[in-house]
């Protein structure tokens, strides 16, 4: 099984611009203090922190706009003991806090590195932070030390406050096409099932991290299966059925996403078949005689509909609409009209 080991900037799929603009800066030792990395969830934001981290803290002179791998600073980076990278994380609760600020950042911070040019801290889930520790943090990024550089991590720009986003450079991971993260895959992962791994990339929302995890959890096809089951076996008013998918949600709220896109990608084959007769564009690809068997008994006009309810339960789930009247309101459009 394959796996992305070094943190080269070369390993990165995707995200050419922001990876050019950094090897520039880097290069001419134009870097910022402080920088923000932001995009969806498992996109990359860590693995491209620490491929700049590295970049920057490496020793020889940068001819080839990638690190090294030869100096101290890249054999010690890659075996997770380089003093000068410092990940701060939180200790008493789920999120970074004021008292991890202090401790983590504030006490070290003016201390020069031992090796380096620089010394790093990289945040990961940052715009979690609190208010208080947000702006314990900002009162260093004021006035940060010449040697100090900042990467803080987050999946939501909007949750950083402005006076830290006016203080950082601010970088965005892009979505990669599918195209290339199926040939990673297929390429890395040889061992595993081609139409599993179209699953994944189907799946994976344009994040080669979302699609590695999906492909190694055995979870996801099992919940799969299961919600698919579901999909197949609903009957009109069936509400033993309703009651039993409503107790499949709660168990699995922290996948709840992961269920409304296993929900709307099957009923989006069957609305896609049932007009066009193509399975190439399908995403489920390994349930193509189960698409094909399924869209004999359905009606396009009611599918549309049921992507639809799937759409509207989506929406009410990011503006954290009341979890059990949202569901309530989704099972009745979707197995009860």
């Amino acid at each position: 099984m394959g796996d992305i080991s070094l943190f080269e900037l070369k390993n990165i799929i995707g995200n050419k611009k922001l990876i050019l603009s950094m090897q520039k800066s880097i290069a001419q030792k134009k870097n910022f203090h402080s920088y923000i990395i932001h995009g969806k969830k498992n996109s990359g934001k860590l693995f491209l922190a620490n491929c700049f981290a590295k970049f920057i803290l490496c020793q020889n002179e940068k001819k080839n706009n990638d690190a090294c791998e030869n100096c101290y600073s890249c054999h010690s980076f890659e075996e997770k003991n380089n003093p000068d990278v410092i990940y701060v994380k939180p200790t008493k609760t789920n999120f970074i806090g004021v008292d991890d600020i202090r401790e983590q950042v504030k006490e070290k911070a003016n201390i020069k590195p031992y090796v380096c040019e620089y010394k790093i801290f990289i945040l990961e889930d940052a715009d979690k932070m609190t208010v208080q520790a947000q702006n314990a943090l900002l009162k260093i990024l004021e006035e940060p030390p010449s040697f100090v550089i900042f990467f803080l991590l987050g999946d939501e720009k909007k949750n950083f406050l402005p006076t830290i986003v006016s203080r950082c450079a601010v970088l965005k991971t892009d979505l990669i096409d599918l195209g290339q993260i199926k040939n990673y895959l297929i390429e890395n992962y040889r061992e595993k099932d081609k139409n599993l791994i179209d699953v994944c990339c189907n799946y994976s929302g344009g994040n080669l991290g979302q699609a590695l995890i999906l492909l190694n959890d055995e979870n996801f096809f099992a919940l799969r299966e299961k919600i698919i089951d579901f999909m197949i076996s609903l009957k009109k008013n069936d509400l033993a059925l309703a009651i039993n998918f409503v107790r499949e949600f709660e168990i699995q709220k922290e996948n709840i996403d992961l269920i409304f896109d296993i929900i709307y990608f099957w009923y989006a084959d069957l609305f896609f078949y049932c007009q066009t007769n193509d399975v190439l564009q399908l995403k489920n690809l390994d349930k193509i005689e189960q698409i094909k068997k399924t869209c004999v008994l359905c009606d396009a006009g009611i599918l549309y509909k049921k992507l639809k309810s799937v759409e509207k339960a989506k929406i009410y789930l990011d503006y954290n609409v009341n979890f059990k009247l949202n569901l309530t309101g989704f099972l009745i459009d979707l197995f009860l009209d």
